[in-house]
């Protein structure tokens, strides 16, 4: 199948499906290609619809710096413009979905503001205020890839050998820092701009998720502290038990060898006293005596004068 057969068929099952909301789901019908069999869904409720069906009336600023200059927008290689940039809203749709996306995105930002919420737009990516926290939010329409037809004797390349269909199907993601948290997308039985309550509760429901991360978090840096703390005062009592023991262990080898030094002085006396007769205060063995004394005495951690 072709690139304008099967742009063709799809035209002709949103036709076919955009009469009722309500009604039954339609059927999948698959649409066969090169690359492989492929299930394509028609556009959910409605068909792509004209600029003016979506016509803007004093539109908020963001969508209004979005709505003009697109001359100088990008167009990627699934067919859709990045709009996204500074002061811009961050949209990625093709040119015949814009202006859907641009109401859809004016009236939920009135809608933001009507809550209390304020939508802001720095460099790439576009926030809702809630509670002075940044929850990004952009819009993305979904693609069909179809593989091309090889020309006879063409060389294959991975930038030339599929081609990708817009599908008109809008899709409102709420972010976070892992990338999208929440989707609402346009379904069998409802349109986008219909899910603004699930859209406002997702928001909401994002901004408590990080509020409960941050109370997590601030936990965590308390106890750790304590644990800091805690762990500094066991390490100080381990010291202190470590130099007390190592006093004690001192004081004992100390008491030993004032102990043995006292003893070799007595034998030291008697053998000299045996053999040399008394000693005299004032002579050299005498000072020596008195100095190895006072130097056991020194050592002994029990002696009053020490």
């Amino acid at each position: 199948m072709t690139k304008e057969e099967l742009e063709r068929r799809c035209a002709e099952m949103r036709a076919r499906y955009a009469a009722s909301r309500s009604g039954a789901p339609p059927t999948t019908i698959l649409v066969k290609s090169r690359a492989a069999t492929k299930r394509l869904l028609p556009h959910p409720v409605a068909p792509v619809a004209s600029e003016s069906d979506f016509k803007l009336e004093r539109p908020h600023p963001l969508v209004r710096a979005s709505q003009t200059g697109l001359r100088n927008v990008h167009v990627e290689y699934d067919s859709l413009l990045a709009i996204a940039g500074p002061g811009r809203l961050d949209l990625k749709v093709s040119r015949i979905a814009l202006p859907r996306a641009l109401w859809i995105m004016d009236r939920f930002i009135k809608q933001f503001q009507a809550e209390g919420l304020q939508v802001e737009s720095n460099d790439r990516s576009t926030s809702v205020i809630v509670e002075g926290q940044a929850i990004p939010i952009r819009i993305r329409e979904s693609v069909t890839r179809v593989e091309n037809e090889k020309p006879m004797g063409a060389e294959v390349y991975s930038w030339n050998r599929y081609a990708y269909i817009p599908t008109g199907v809008l899709t409102f993601h709420v972010l976070n820092e892992w990338g999208s948290a929440r989707k609402y997308s346009d379904s069998v039985r409802s349109r986008l701009e219909d899910k603004f309550e699930s859209v406002l509760n997702g928001i909401r429901g994002e901004c408590a998720r990080i509020r409960r991360r941050e109370e997590e978090q601030r936990a965590r840096e308390i106890i750790q502290r304590f644990e800091v703390r805690a762990e500094a005062a066991r390490e100080r009592d381990r010291l202190d038990i470590r130099a007390r023991t190592e006093s004690l262990l001192a004081d004992v080898e100390n008491w030993h060898a004032s102990q043995r030094i006292r003893a070799y002085l007595g034998e030291f006396r008697a053998t000299f006293e045996k053999w040399s007769g008394p000693i005299d205060s004032k002579s050299e063995v005498g000072k020596w005596l008195r100095w190895a004394n006072q130097y056991a005495d020194s050592l002994d951690p029990l002696c009053p004068n020490r």
